[in-house]
């Protein structure tokens, strides 16, 4: 098996070279394709930042943001998404090489090795043989309401030539209390909608050429000679979903990496204010207020709060406050 692998990996290498060669020829086709917009990139904002002023929408208070990998390269926020056919307009990118280079057009070989660890998480995830160039994304949150959803896009440059050799991956694992009983750990919530499959290179396919044999291709879209997004090949748009007790707290982890070996990069694209658990909008008048002591003060003044549900229900939803 191991001689296989190295065969694979000096395969590799030998198609990134003549792929490099045939950019030059060509580059300035694709050059003059300035009529289509790309992607707006920005690589100025903390891990924490790209959390609290992006990624969160409304429902969901997050705390303890941690980041893993190349902060200065892996990791960053896009706009003008509603220019290309990603179908997200703004967000944040994960990479397992330059998370920058999504913004180019299908003829460029987005393939940089980062030289970072891979994810012992993902490693254990089916199909996966061992992962590098990991960007992990961690943080604690308590969601209001029951129900706890994101969108994104996962896209690779191993499509489609590697599809069933290197199986880039990446997941969403969830770890706190569990409705149903006992306790999430690291629960990965990224999955081929209706299965238990993780969204990875050889769950969702096209075959190796784009015509078959079809592996969930319906969730497939083939970009080669796209001219706004550099993968040639990504998911449509996704959505992650875990049943969660409101008011508890959680953890998440939103990872990304190569697998088998470094290059040919990867990127999941996370939809801004997406992160959400959207219960009780809360809001309240007061019959007096004090500049001094803030809002309410206890004793001396009246106070009406009001409580209303996002949606209707058909269940008690019961309020602490």
């Amino acid at each position: 098996m191991a001689y296989d692998n190295t065969l694979m990996v000096i395969s590799k290498q030998i198609y990134t070279w003549l792929c490099s060669k045939i950019l030059i020829a060509v580059i300035m086709v694709f050059t003059t394709s300035s009529g289509y917009s790309q992607l707006i990139i920005d690589n100025t904002m903390t891990p924490q930042e790209l959390v609290e002023n992006i990624l969160v929408g409304t429902g969901v208070s997050v705390f303890n943001v941690t980041y893993t990998g190349d902060p200065n390269v892996a990791i960053c926020s896009f706009s003008n998404g509603n220019t290309t056919n990603l179908g997200i307009d703004e967000g944040i990118i994960l990479s397992s090489g330059i998370a920058g280079d999504a913004a180019n057009n299908a003829g460029m070989n987005a393939s940089t090795i980062n030289g970072t660890a891979g994810d012992p998480d993902l490693d254990l995830l089916p199909g996966v043989l061992g992962t590098n160039d990991a960007s992990t994304l961690e943080f604690d949150f308590i969601p209001q309401s029951d129900t706890l959803t994101f969108r994104y896009v996962f896209g690779s440059e191993e499509y489609p030539e590697f599809v069933n050799q290197f199986n880039d991956v990446f997941a969403f694992f969830i770890s706190g209390p569990n409705p149903a009983g006992g306790n999430y750990v690291n629960e990965n919530i990224a999955l081929v909608p209706g299965t238990t499959l993780p969204v990875t290179i050889n769950n969702v396919n096209n075959g190796t050429a784009n015509n078959g044999p079809c592996v969930n291709c319906a969730y497939y879209i083939d970009n080669t000679g796209g001219t706004t997004i550099v993968y040639d090949g990504f998911t449509v748009v996704l959505e992650a979903v875990a049943i969660v007790t409101p008011c508890s707290t959680y953890h998440m982890k939103l990872t990304i990496a190569d697998d088998l070996d470094s290059s040919f990069d990867s990127g999941v694209f996370l939809e801004a204010n997406s992160f959400s658990a959207e219960g009780l909008n809360i809001s309240s008048t007061f019959s007096s207020s004090s500049i001094s002591y803030g809002s309410l003060i206890e004793g001396c003044n009246d106070a009406t709060i009001y409580f209303e549900l996002v949606d209707t229900l058909v269940y008690d939803y019961p309020i602490y406050f």
